[in-house]
């Protein structure tokens, strides 16, 4: 017979499941993860897109800023931790400013690359009819990078999601990483499963909603990803 605290039964998950959303903590902790994934996520696209079309189209920003980017991109988000805890304390700080680094690197070097796919001949194009710099970018760079740049936030959102979790699981007394934490310490491995699969599902939820947005603006893309 499998211990109940390694592998609960269905009827004990179902029933734990019931519970903690009627008493509002699933969903309290659930929109606390949320809040912070879109603040941080938020943060990072902010950041991100301009620096990532400022270094792909002047080559002063791009060796400039690239090497620091570069040097601090293979550092786990995780790994940051200890200073956002002195630099932020306990709560949403630390979260927040893991989330957003998990999701930077990914937004930034995605941007780069969908401009520096573009055809030349595109841009020749563009300068053949004398096209103004801001011109050219409304309606050739920006589109034609757009996908990329898409991308990147698509896989950055999943990032943070990843982050975020952990985040909370070290330095926050909510969320659903906080709770999955606190089930684990109590041997309630039903609620550590029901953390889990509300993670699951909400992440794929939001990626489903990304997934649309991909499909409306780049229908001619046939975006299927």
């Amino acid at each position: 017979m499998i211990n109940i605290f390694i592998l609960p039964a269905p009827s004990k998950i179902f029933l734990s499941f019931f519970e903690i959303l009627k008493s509002g903590e699933l969903f309290q902790n659930m929109t606390v993860s949320l809040l912070r994934v879109g603040i941080g996520f938020g943060l990072a696209s902010i950041i991100a897109i301009p620096l990532g079309f400022c270094m792909a189209l002047n080559l002063t920003s791009r060796n400039f800023l690239f090497p620091f980017f570069n040097f601090f991109r293979p550092i786990p988000p995780i790994a940051w931790m200890p200073l956002a805890i002195l630099w932020f304390g306990i709560g949403h700080g630390p979260a927040v400013f893991l989330t957003m680094i998990a999701a930077l690197f990914t937004i930034l070097f995605s941007t780069m690359m969908g401009v520096e796919e573009i055809s030349k001949e595109h841009l020749n194009i563009a300068r053949c009819f004398q096209a103004s710099k801001w011109l050219t970018f409304k309606e050739v760079i920006f589109p034609a990078s757009f996908p990329s740049l898409f991308h990147g936030l698509r896989m950055g959102f999943g990032l943070s999601w990843m982050a975020v979790v952990g985040a909370e699981m070290i330095a926050s007394t909510s969320g659903l990483g906080h709770m999955i934490n606190v089930a684990q310490d109590s041997l309630r491995t039903d609620i550590v499963i029901i953390g889990m699969f509300t993670i699951g599902f909400t992440a794929y939820f939001c990626d489903f909603i990304f997934k649309k947005i991909g499909a409306h603006f780049m229908i001619w893309r046939d975006y299927r990803a």
